[in-house]
C-alpha cells in the first residue's frame, strides 16, 4: 500500500523572565492538514505558562533558613489532532479473490464531510517547595483537560449503505491533582538515602455526547456473554 499524508505547520515559541523571579512562556502552533475538509483543515493550538519564584524575595527574612526553594505555577495549553489519510471519501475496497477474479467490495464506514479536528484544552495550577537546604520537599499540581469535538464512530442503519460514521461528538473532562513528597532523611560525605512518595487522583467523565444529534448513548464494546458497556 502507499499513502500520501501531509500536515503543513507554523510554530513559535518564547520565553521572557524579570529578574528571574517572574517567568511567562508561550508557544503557538497552526497546521494545515491534507485530512481534514479543504474548509476545515486549519486548526490553531496555543500554550502559555507563567511561574513566580517568591523564595528569592525572602532571602533575607527568618523564613529563608528553613525554606530553600518556592515557586507557584500556572498554565494552560490546547492540543488538535485530525484524521488518518484517505478517509474523507469512500473507497472500494480489495477483497479475497473469486477464482481468479479479484473482488472489491463498497466500505461500510463513512464520515461525516464536514468533520472537524478534534480540540482538548487543559489548565494547571501547582507549586514547588523546598525546605531545610532541599533536604525535603513538595511539588503539587492540580489539573483540568477538556477534549472537545472527539471524533467518534456512530453506529447507524445498515439499510442506509453503511455502519459506522464518524463525526465530531462529545465533551469528556478529566481532572484530578499529583503531589510528590521528597526527602533525605540521611545524608553524609559518603551516602544518601532519597526517599520519593507519589499521590494522584483523576476522574474523568462524559459531560455530553451529541445533543444535535439525540445522541445519548455511545457503546464502548460487548462481552463475551452478551453485556454492553
Amino acid at each position: 500500500t502507499w499513502s500520501d499524508y501531509e500536515i503543513r505547520s507554523l510554530y513559535a515559541r518564547g520565553t521572557f523572565d524579570y529578574n528571574n523571579i517572574i517567568y511567562l512562556d508561550y508557544s503557538v502552533r497552526n497546521d494545515w492538514s491534507s485530512a481534514l475538509p479543504i474548509n476545515a483543515n486549519s486548526y490553531l493550538y496555543p500554550s502559555f505558562s507563567a511561574s513566580f519564584v517568591f523564595s528569592d524575595l525572602l532571602k533575607e527574612s527568618r523564613i529563608s533558613n528553613s525554606l530553600s526553594f518556592g515557586k507557584l505555577r500556572a498554565a494552560f495549553g490546547r492540543v488538535g489532532s485530525d484524521l488518518g489519510a484517505y478517509q474523507l471519501h469512500a473507497a472500494y475496497g480489495l477483497g479475497t479473490p473469486y477464482g481468479s477474479n479479484p473482488t472489491m467490495g463498497v466500505p461500510t464506514t463513512v464520515y461525516d464531510p464536514n468533520i472537524k479536528p478534534s480540540l482538548s484544552k487543559e489548565y494547571e495550577i501547582g507549586t514547588e517547595l523546598q525546605f531545610f537546604r532541599n533536604r525535603l520537599g513538595l511539588d503539587f499540581s492540580w489539573y483540568k483537560k477538556d477534549a472537545i469535538d472527539m471524533i467518534l464512530p456512530l453506529s447507524v442503519t445498515p439499510s442506509s449503505g453503511s455502519a459506522t460514521i464518524f463525526i465530531n461528538a462529545g465533551l469528556i473532562r478529566s481532572k484530578g491533582w499529583d503531589l510528590i513528597i521528597n526527602a533525605t532523611p540521611v545524608k553524609t560525605t559518603d551516602f544518601s538515602w532519597d526517599l520519593t512518595f507519589n499521590l494522584a487522583r483523576n476522574i474523568s467523565e462524559v459531560i455530553d455526547l451529541d445533543t444535535s444529534r439525540n445522541l445519548r448513548n455511545y457503546s464502548l464494546g460487548t462481552g463475551t456473554f452478551g453485556p454492553t458497556v
